[in-house]
Parts: C-alpha cells; structure tokens; sequence
C-alpha cells in the first residue's frame, strides 16, 4: 500500500493553477535568434564566429592601433582586451540562444510520462518553451536599452571627452547590444523556469523509489548555469594591459550571477516542495504502521511472530529507502557537472593571465 501510494501521483490537476500564461506562449513567434539559425540551417558555431569577426573588425577600423608593434602600449593592449570581451560576449550570447532555449524542449519531452497533462495542452507548453510574445520582447529590449546606456555612461564611453571617440561609441554601442541580448534571453528563460517550478510542485507523478525520474528537472536548472558563466569567464579580458576591473563592470558580473543562482533554483522549487511534502507524509505513514504493527500504544502487548518481524523489517527498508530520496533531482552526475562548471570562470581568469603575458612578450 505504502509503496503504491509512494508512486502515485500529486494533486489532481482539476485542481491545480491553471497553466494559461505558459499555454498561451505557443501562439507566439519563436525567438528571433532560433528564427535566424532555422532559416540559415549553418552549423553550430558558425553564426557566431561570423557575429564574432564582424563586431571585431568594426573595433579594428575604429582603432588608432600604432604603426608598428615597438609602438603598442598598454592602453592598446587594454582596447584589445575590451573589444575582444565585447566581440565574444554578443557571440557567445547570440550562439547559447540557439542551444539553450531547445534543450528545454528535450527536458520536458523525457518528463511526459509523468505529467498529469493531456497531450494538446502538452504539445502546448512544449512549443511556447522557445517562442516569445513580441510585445513583451519590445518591452524587455527597450529595458535592456536604458540599462546599457546608463552602464556605457558610467563606463565613459557615452562621455564628449572619451579618446578615441569612434571606438568609445562602439564600445557603447556593444555595451547596450549585450545588456539588449541578456533581457531578451534571460526572460524566456525565467519564463521556462517557471513553468518547470509549477510542473514539478502540481502536476507530477512522483514514484519516490525511482528518482532518477526527475532529472531532467536538474537538467533544466544546471544549463543555464552554463550560459552565464561561460559569460563570466570572459570579463577577465577587460583586465589585458595590466588593468583593473572597473567598477562598474561588476555591475555586469553582478547581474549575471544572481540571473545565474534564480535561474538554478526556480526550476527545482516545485519538485523541491513536491517530494519533500511527499517523503514526509509517506514517512509519517510508515512510522504509524510500523507502531500499529508492534502495538505500541501499550493497550496489547506485542507480537513478536515470524510474520510480524517480516513485515517490519519490509516497513524498515521502505523507511530507509524513502529516508535517503533527496528532494533536490540532481544525482550525482549532475552534482559532478556542477563542481566541473566551476572551474570556467578560474580557467577564464587563467587564459587572461596568459595572454596577457603573449600579447607581452610579441611586442
């Protein structure tokens, strides 16, 4: 009975909040960088290495690089720096779009068989995991504007005095299209974050003796943790020619990384809530059987037949099995995953190091 129960389902779904906001998402246009990289069928990589050259190229001929290499400097090498972190950042954030935001569709397909959800409003939310409302974008990218602009000022590149004034402007313009690019990135993805939150805590059979089940909800909260720190590994480019960051660069690292622990944990709260509220109840259940089983409330005296320590000894490794399901669906592969993904921001810090002292010992 226990372990029917443990692999029965949450609340009924009639009774559950509906899922209107994330149903509605399937009426809308795919997300424009998805549109572009259907539409030029290019390898991967290939979109972003051309937005790569041509953001670099454009820093070059707004560059008052020196005449020969004797004459380069610090500040050179610093230029170098920034137009190398600003040119791989749009890259970078262009190229992950098209991979992020799919994968989500892979995640929730290996959770069907246990979803309470028919298969039209399924088909549903597994569209709208990649599309976006264009209202919305235009009020996100409008956002993302004034944010980049205001972080160009305090940056000085939106400053009369900067030198060169062609590159300062480019450096600005880079500043606004990155912060443009998070805010239409980083909505959809607390979007589909969301609807994981709300899919694990209403709508999902949980069969506590195999957990193994819910991984794709740790899955779907560790991918973007991959997105923003590959984004992070690039600021120590901003330090080439013996730079400090500046201090409102870490604006940017800022944001970045409270995106990146939201974006990790609201996939998991509901599935979080949901086996931890179901472990304790079946917990309680067992605990209760087994004091009826050896008549504990003192009214009989106990039984202490073979059939009597069968069943309790079957009770007791239930318990024990049901003591051990950790509500957070990582598994150990993932956790792995985890600690192999927080070495990029140090090994970011570690190329910087090293190309700082090659651009060196060049010129």
């Amino acid at each position: 009975m226990v372990e029917e129960v443990a692999r029965g389902s949450t609340t009924d779904p009639q009774h559950n909040p509906p899922l209107i906001h994330w149903r509605q998402a399937a009426d809308d246009p795919v997300l424009w960088p998805l549109r572009l990289r259907r539409r030029l069928q290019w390898p991967v990589g290939l979109s972003g290495l051309l937005v790569f050259v041509l953001w670099l190229g454009l820093f070059a001929l707004l560059a008052p690089w020196p005449a020969d290499a004797a004459g380069v400097t610090s500040l050179d090498v610093e230029r170098l720096g920034s137009a190398l972190f600003f040119a791989l950042s749009i890259a970078f954030l262009l190229e992950i779009a098209g991979i992020v935001l799919p994968a989500a569709q892979r995640d929730i397909s290996e959770l069907r068989p246990l979803l309470r959800l028919p298969d039209d409003e399924f088909q549903r939310l597994r569209d709208g995991l990649v599309r976006y409302s264009p209202y919305r974008l235009r009020v996100v990218s409008s956002l993302g504007v004034l944010i980049g602009l205001g972080h160009a000022h305090m940056l000085g590149n939106l400053s009369l005095q900067a030198e060169p004034a062609g590159l300062s402007l480019a450096f600005a313009l880079a500043t606004v299209a990155i912060w443009v690019l998070m805010m239409q990135l980083a909505s959809p993805l607390i979007r589909n974050a969301g609807l994981f939150s709300a899919l694990g805590r209403d709508y999902t059979r949980l069969d506590l003796y195999n957990p193994h089940h819910l991984l794709p909800y740790g899955r779907a909260a560790l991918r973007p943790i991959l997105l923003l720190l590959g984004l992070q590994a690039l600021y120590p480019l901003i330090t080439l020619g013996g730079t400090t960051l500046n201090p409102w660069v870490w604006a940017g690292l800022t944001a970045s990384f409270l995106l990146m622990v939201w974006l990790f944990v609201m996939p998991l709260r509901g599935i979080h809530a949901a086996v931890k509220q179901r472990r304790e109840r079946l917990l309680s259940d067992l605990d209760t059987r087994l004091a009826h089983l050896w008549r504990a409330d003192g009214h009989e005296p106990p039984d202490h037949g073979q059939d009597t320590l069968a069943r309790s000894a079957v009770l007791l490794d239930l318990r024990e099995r049901l003591r051990g399901v950790s509500s957070w669906p990582l598994g150990s592969a993932l956790v792995k995953r985890i600690l192999l993904y927080g070495i990029i921001p140090p090994l970011g810090w570690s190329a910087a190091v090293f190309m700082d002292i090659l651009i060196k010992a060049l010129v």
